[in-house]
């Protein structure tokens, strides 16, 4: 009920384009060279709006941002592993149904892996890269094996549906302290940004299935 009443809350906010099957949430804004936005792992759209970016970058570029698969609005198929190359193909087709030729890729955290592997997918698509706070190199991650069991099936779907938006909430001002710590919390973004969306039990399952994946 409450995932129900956070999609309402926070309806689409661009439209929606569809590859393989699977619909694809995408905001577009301003005109000049294309700026493509790929969100980090658990986030949404919202994260780049409440930043003020997409706003700023629209005065110069074709902004477009993506939530992507499982994430937003956006489908995450079940019957798929979607890797960074996975998503990446997924982008890749959108990006040429939405007509653009070459475009500047922005990838934020698990962002970056797709950016990267759109890139070498389509380098002819990509005239750059910026990627911020990227994970690149396999290294000892505790949260790729805590979040490891919510990201199977079945017993990933109980927990997301159980002990998994009840602990999300309860740890919730802790994640935001170390995400922005040692400088507070911005205000418009404890006012602004979506957070029932964030822990929905499908958007904690997709956020689970990708943690696990990072070392790998």
């Amino acid at each position: 009920r409450r995932a129900r009443a956070a999609e309402r809350a926070t309806p689409p906010v661009g439209r929606f384009v569809e590859v393989g099957g699977t619909r694809l949430h995408v905001l577009e804004r301003g005109r000049g060279p294309a700026l493509v936005l790929l969100h980090g792992n658990g986030s949404l759209i919202q994260d780049w709006l409440v930043s003020g970016l997409i706003d700023r970058a629209a005065a110069t570029h074709r902004v477009i941002a993506f939530d992507r698969p499982g994430f937003g609005h956006s489908e995450r198929p079940r019957s798929r592993i979607w890797t960074p190359a996975m998503q990446a193909g997924l982008i890749r087709g959108a990006l040429h149904s939405l007509g653009v030729e070459a475009a500047t890729i922005l990838g934020h955290s698990w962002g970056t892996q797709v950016a990267i592997a759109l890139a070498l997918q389509d380098p002819a698509r990509v005239r750059s890269l910026i990627l911020e706070s990227g994970y690149y190199f396999p290294s000892p991650r505790i949260d790729g094996l805590l979040f490891a069991p919510q990201s199977l099936p079945g017993l990933g779907d109980l927990i997301s549906h159980t002990v998994a938006p009840v602990t999300g909430r309860l740890l919730w001002p802790r994640i935001l302290a170390r995400l922005f710590g040692p400088s507070p919390v911005p205000e418009r973004f404890a006012r602004d940004f979506p957070v029932d969306m964030v822990l929905r039990p499908s958007q904690l399952r997709s956020a689970a299935a990708e943690s696990a994946l990072m070392v790998p």
